[in-house]
């Protein structure tokens, strides 16, 4: 399997039976001790509620876009606990559990999690920043600098993580550098970064929502009439911001002006998913002389035609009446359309479950660690109408 379809041994952990199940194109909210879904046309309900003191920090789709991964923290037994979460179906389940002894933490508990190309979670933590397997939910620290929030940083694929006011970029090898720092609030609980598809780089929710431009080395506020953000995402079948304050989600234009109240939230949203929308999940090392995989996920499109191209580079994209599709149409993307030994699966019918396989055969040339490459998929109807398009999936040779 490219990615995990199922989990085995899940123990259910602390929670009240859900209401409901998530549905496709919907937003999944942490609310304090509870999971909140707000429809994308507004309005909300409670899908589960914790009742043993977890508080939840960060969500994601889930590793098969099946469902939502939830970062959730706790202190029991004089040790300070960070949980990988899984929503499948509205029930909640644990996958795995990273602890340090309590008193090395003296930040307010917060963090954020985001899927890997591996197709393993990263999750900043109090503790340190930290990789859970996807299938096995086993923890490891990838290092020990306590870090509010990250997110993928497009324009180099490597990472971005806040902390303490500042902005640093994180490659996949190296050291973190700073970028900027802010005059925001350093201690306001919860706070996210997420990117920002027009220039690469990403927007900071940490009190006011702010746009972070890596090469100009600058935290520009966007919307400072919004209140205290605290966690936000593109949608990208609107081209909208989703962002969550301490009192409500809010659908917000990329000027940071307010197109609709989708939902007020008495606790706020610490943070937010947006179901079924990770449409090309990542599974392994890409390494010199190995098979990467990739799951073309579109749930709602069962039968449909799919195609993947690869390139250099994602912007400006490709113009379509769905939005651009993030690839430019240089030598990689017409090899990606013809090379079929080397792109594999890159055009083909999706299964009952909107699913496809595809994979790339990395050529076995060691000089080939570091490049960078963008994958992307669309969805049509067979008559020359693009239905969906994804984010690029940014892929690093290591």
């Amino acid at each position: 399997m490219l990615v995990r379809t199922a989990l085995a041994a899940i123990t259910v952990i602390w929670i009240a039976t859900a209401t409901a199940a998530q549905s496709l194109g919907n937003f999944v909210v942490v609310n304090g001790t509870r999971v909140v879904e707000v429809l994308a046309t507004g309005g909300s309900s409670v899908l589960a509620t914790w009742a043993g003191g977890e508080i939840g920090l960060a969500a994601c789709p889930t590793a098969d876009n099946r469902g939502v991964a939830i970062l959730a923290h706790t202190l029991r037994n004089q040790q300070y606990n960070y949980h990988l979460i899984e929503l499948r179906g509205g029930v909640l389940s644990t996958l795995g559990t990273a602890s340090r002894p309590a008193g090395i933490v003296a930040r307010i508990p917060s963090g954020s999690i985001v899927l890997d190309q591996r197709g393993d979670y990263l999750a900043t933590t109090g503790i340190g920043l930290l990789r859970f397997d996807a299938l096995t939910g086993n923890a490891t620290t990838v290092a020990t600098a306590a870090r509010e929030a990250m997110c993928e940083h497009w324009n180099t694929g490597g990472w971005l993580t806040y902390s303490v006011g500042s902005v640093y970029t994180r490659p996949r090898q190296g050291r973190e550098t700073l970028v900027a720092s802010t005059t925001g609030p350093t201690v306001i609980a919860g706070g996210d970064l997420f990117p920002d598809p027009v220039t690469g780089d990403a927007y900071l929710a940490y009190g006011a929502l702010s746009r972070v431009d890596v090469a100009r080395g600058t935290i520009t506020p966007v919307g400072r009439t919004l209140g205290a953000t605290r966690c936000g995402l593109v949608d990208t079948a609107t081209g909208d911001l989703v962002v969550g304050t301490t009192s409500a989600l809010l659908r917000v234009n990329s000027q940071g002006a307010v197109v609709s109240t989708m939902a007020t939230l008495i606790f706020g949203a610490a943070g937010v998913a947006h179901v079924g929308s990770h449409h090309l999940p990542g599974a392994g090392a890409a390494l010199p002389g190995t098979t990467y995989g990739l799951l073309v996920s579109f749930p709602g499109e069962s039968g449909r035609p799919y195609l993947l191209a690869a390139s250099f580079g994602f912007r400006p994209g490709i113009p379509t009446g769905v939005g651009p599709i993030p690839l430019v149409p240089d030598a990689l993307f017409v090899l990606s359309q013809r090379a079929s030994t080397v792109f594999n699966g890159f055009a083909g019918f999706l299964n009952a479950n909107g699913e496809a396989g595809a994979s790339i055969a990395i050529p076995p040339v060691p000089a080939l660690r570091g490049l960078l490459t963008y994958v992307a998929a669309i969805v049509h109807d067979g008559n020359g109408t693009i239905r969906q398009v994804s984010a690029p999936r940014t892929l690093v040779i290591e």
